[in-house]
């Protein structure tokens, strides 16, 4: 039976978050994050990388204003088994 494990991060400061799942996955067959930013108050976008089975990690990137990260909303989903 499929694992669902999603998350949110909301208001967060720093520029790179490492997110543990709360199971770890036997496999992970990838997921989706919803960015919701400001772009003059907060990041402007961010990625997923380095996807493992137990982690993974969102890099936020500068925003319009070059003042840094706050207020950046991530939400996120992953699948796998």
């Amino acid at each position: 039976m499929p694992n669902k494990q999603w998350g949110k991060i909301l208001g967060d400061t720093v520029n790179l978050k490492i997110i543990t799942f709360p199971v770890p996955f036997n496999e992970s067959f990838g997921g989706v994050a919803l960015f919701n930013g400001d772009p003059v108050a907060a990041a402007e976008y961010a990625t997923i990388t380095d996807v493992t089975n137990t982690n993974f990690k969102i890099y936020m990137y500068s925003n319009n204003a070059g003042t840094g990260y706050a207020n950046a909303n991530i939400f996120y989903l992953f699948l796998g088994t």
